[in-house]
């Protein structure tokens, strides 16, 4: 929009974006007009920044008011000649305030003014308007309007860090709503306006929302030969960028790349750059080594991808028509042989057409597909797979939104667990992959004796041919997408069975992995997602053209894909369930940070609704911090919010109310037991703080919601101590000395005999080491809360909670066929030539 301006409006001009543009059009020979709340305050800033005295006083009028009253913004828009002004620029925003509030622990960060943008935004309309009324003749020369819009929460950030992903999402809820409502009043209103263009700062890198609808151009942050990482961007940067290419005339595109769009009666325009609105935030939580490693992904030397589009499902957009049930109630994900796709948090049906489960033969055709594609794929280099991997790699981290909504709906999780247990984890496997895995599946030379010294020994790691993973519902992305990723890495093909639970999103899931395969050459047909139900499934367990089964799941359906897959003598990882312990000592170090641990408690006990395998079970807890836990989490599980944001309409209340703690469960079935449970501990002698049955939603009667529930008091020879629960259900326990926590953390029963993952919090060495060796378990985790589920860590369990190991170098050895060969060290030297 390269239109000469004489007059410019700006609105909230101490900010760094409208700041900036304002002393571009000041040195260039423009008129402006400023609206301030402290004039002093933006002459000091304009003056430190090497504007003249006498350039402000000859060429900018500022006007003291609030961008909230009418009468102050008529005062901005009309000059001492009685015009309107040419172009309205408009950088306003709330200002960030970060707190911790025990009643809401995931609400980290809130605005000073959360309504500032809408309210600005209808106070600029109103005043035109008004404007307008009073001198019709105005309408002639209504002026051009620039403003800085939303964070871009929903776009799709490619480089802001992953491990702070979630946090991201919550820190920028609330101006996203703000400055969503801010558009579309200027979307609605548009006609009080010559044109309109939003600049959406977006904190991205690369090429971002490729999908969008109205084919808006976009911009990439950085320069246009190397994309700079937008937490290192300043708002600064944006303003040059908003000046040079939405209101000089004629200037060259030599910082950033893209193109200004012009939407002139054509709605709103948008043109998308990078801001460090946050990156004080961001700067200050990222961890340093994590942007290297991100700076090294994206401009390494070994960057090839592919770009590719995949049609997202049409129930991610705000126009999809839901079809809930006829007759207002809940149909059964199976009914008639058929899967009926449900969304946990409200009931609704996810699609109008059932899913029609796969027959024997369907999954036949599936494994032939898939052989034949990886004889072809066996051939390629770890370069042409690293390109899948990356390709893949770049299209989650733009698209990362749409996936976790997707997950969210499935699942029926929060956002910010979807964030942070599908997205997050999925790109670091894929990160650790492209970085580690050719290291993983090098072959390893191994040392011979003296009586074979003239030999030389290695292992090679081959492809094994087509494997399987039957996975559950829980992490309805990550738990699909990771056993594909090791598995094409190694140069398998892969035949994955997710639950008929999660069945719609994992049909999503697949478009996109197969889109990204065909993006680079290869077929497609490499993962087969075969939709099926138990009868069937067992046909899949026992294939004898399948070579290796990672199987995720409960412990009574391992053993008879255990027994099935003897039929063929296949290989079987097994990821079973948990009643994981956590151990709190009460040295004083842990007696005084008794906050902190109670903080990383309620992460791990009711992230994800508790349906986590890893989650924490059992808190067993020393006299010493006992009561002092109790009393610090009692008034918070009583506070946390249950709920759903995925509606239009609680995405739209976001802004005024805080966003649900604790998301739905993936189905009632178990709510019935749980209650049991609860109550023959109560009258075992347990004491119930609150919670305990199912809750039921004012909002959503038809979602399968838990109440977030406290058992104090509990005791080994309860039967809730030893039956995995997968429910958001705190449990404390009292333990009379170390050695008795341990006893207490290895008592689940004989029947169970769980020994997945645990935790221990303490600062006496001493202790903290006996209690990391006694536990039985596959994985622990001292003073934090799954910290072992780390890409670079192999991952299982033990006795009852399964056996194999996935994740780290073990995890792709596992999926591979272990050749050892002897040669001769020396061509010239051998046995055979003595």
């Amino acid at each position: 929009m390269s239109v000469s301006h004489s007059t410019i409006a700006f609105i909230g001009a101490t900010g760094g974006c409208a700041n900036t543009c304002l002393i571009h059009a000041l040195r260039d020979g423009n008129s402006c007009i400023a609206l301030a709340r402290t004039p002093d305050k933006l002459r000091r800033q304009l003056e430190e920044q090497g504007v003249p005295e006498s350039l402000i006083a000859s060429r900018l009028t500022i006007v003291q008011g609030n961008a909230t009253q009418v009468e102050d913004i008529k005062k901005t828009l009309v000059d001492c000649s009685g015009k309107l002004v040419d172009t309205i620029v408009s950088g306003l925003g709330g200002s960030p305030i970060l707190h911790f509030d025990w009643c809401h622990p995931l609400q980290i960060a809130s605005l000073d003014n959360p309504a500032v943008c809408e309210t600005a935004a209808a106070t600029l309309i109103n005043a035109l308007t008004a404007l307008y009324h009073d001198q019709p003749a105005l309408k002639a020369t209504k002026p051009a309007l620039v403003f800085v819009s939303t964070t871009g929460i929903s776009r799709g950030p490619e480089d802001v860090p992953f491990w702070i992903r979630f946090l991201y999402h919550q820190v920028l809820t609330i101006p996203h709503v703000d400055k969503r409502k801010m558009e579309d009043r200027f979307r609605g209103d548009n006609h009080v306006f010559r044109a309109v263009t939003a600049i959406r700062p977006t904190l991205l890198a690369g090429t971002v929302n490729v999908d969008d609808a109205l084919g808006l151009d976009r911009v990439r942050a950085g320069t246009e030969s190397r994309p700079a990482l937008g937490y290192n961007i300043k708002r600064a940067d944006v303003g040059h960028w908003m000046y040079a290419n939405t209101i000089r005339p004629g200037h060259a595109k030599t910082r950033w790349e893209g193109q200004s769009w012009d939407s002139w009666d054509q709605g709103l325009g948008r043109i998308e750059a990078s801001d460090g609105h946050w990156h004080w935030l961001l700067a200050a939580i990222a961890v340093s080594a994590f942007a290297a490693s991100l700076a090294v992904f994206l401009f390494g030397r070994d960057s090839s991808f592919a770009i590719f589009h995949v049609e997202h499902p049409e129930q991610l957009k705000k126009s999809y028509t839901w079809c809930d049930s006829a007759d207002g109630h809940v149909v059964d994900e199976i009914h008639d042989g058929k899967i009926f796709p449900r969304c946990p948090a409200d009931g609704r049906l996810l699609q109008h057409d059932p899913i029609i489960p796969a027959s024997a033969v369907d999954l036949d055709h599936a494994i032939a597909a898939a052989a034949a594609a990886q004889k072809s794929w066996s051939q390629t280099t770890l370069g042409q797979r690293k390109q899948v991997l990356r390709t893949l790699l770049r299209f989650v981290i733009a698209h990362q939104d749409k996936i976790a909504t997707a997950s969210s709906l499935d699942s029926g999780k929060t956002l910010i667990d979807a964030s942070f247990g599908e997205v997050l984890v999925t790109v670091e496997k894929l990160q650790w992959t492209l970085r580690h895995g050719d290291a993983a599946l090098a072959p390893s030379r191994r040392p011979t004796n003296l009586l074979m010294c003239y030999k030389s020994n290695t292992v090679y790691y081959e492809p094994l041919g087509v494997v399987a993973a039957c996975v559950s519902w829980n992490y309805p992305f990550h738990n699909l997408i990771s056993p594909v990723i090791s598995a094409i890495f190694a140069g398998n093909a892969i035949v994955v069975k997710p639950s008929e639970q999660t069945a719609w999103s994992s049909l999503y899931f697949t478009r996109i992995i197969k889109a990204a395969l065909q993006a680079c050459g290869h077929s497609p047909d490499l993962l087969q997602t075969v939709i099926c139900l138990p009868d069937v499934a067992d046909h899949l367990t026992c294939h004898p053209t399948i070579k290796h089964i990672t199987f995720i799941g409960s412990r009574p359906v391992a053993h008879k894909v255990a027994a099935s897959a003897a039929k063929s003598l296949t290989a079987l990882t097994v990821e079973l369930g948990g009643k994981d312990p956590v151990i709190v000592l009460d040295d004083p170090t842990t007696v005084a940070d008794i906050s902190n641990v109670a903080s990383i408690l309620l992460r791990g006990v009711f992230q994800a609704s508790g349906q986590n395998c890893i989650g924490l079970e059992r808190v067993i807890a020393l006299p010493g911090v006992h009561d002092k836990l109790l009393s610090l989490v009692l008034p918070t599980i009583k506070s946390l919010t249950v709920g759903n944001v995925l509606r239009d309409d609680d995405v739209a209340a976001a802004a005024t109310t805080t966003t649900p703690d604790v998301g739905a469960m993936i189905s009632s079935r178990t709510f019935a037991h749980l209650e049991s449970l609860i109550n023959s501990a109560v009258q075992a002698g347990a004491i119930l703080h609150c919670g305990g049955s199912r809750y039921h939603h004012p909002k959503y009667p038809h979602g399968t919601y838990f109440a977030p529930t406290l058992v104090s008091n509990v005791t080994p020879d309860m039967e809730i101590a030893h039956t995995e629960l997968f429910a958001p259900i705190f449990l404390l326990m009292r333990a009379d000395t170390v050695d008795h926590a341990i006893r207490i953390a290895n008592s689940t029963s004989s029947s169970t005999d769980f020994a997945l993952g645990a935790s221990v919090f303490g600062h006496h060495q001493a202790d903290v080491d006996k209690c990391v060796h006694a536990i039985k378990a596959g994985n622990v985790a001292v003073n934090d809360f799954g910290a072992f589920y780390a890409c670079s860590m192999p991952f299982g369990g033990r006795d009852g909670s399964g056996y194999g190991r996935f994740g780290g170098h073990e995890g792709l050895r596992a999926l591979c066929n272990l050749k050892s060969v002897s040669r001769d060290a020396c061509s010239t030297f051998s046995l055979s030539s003595w």
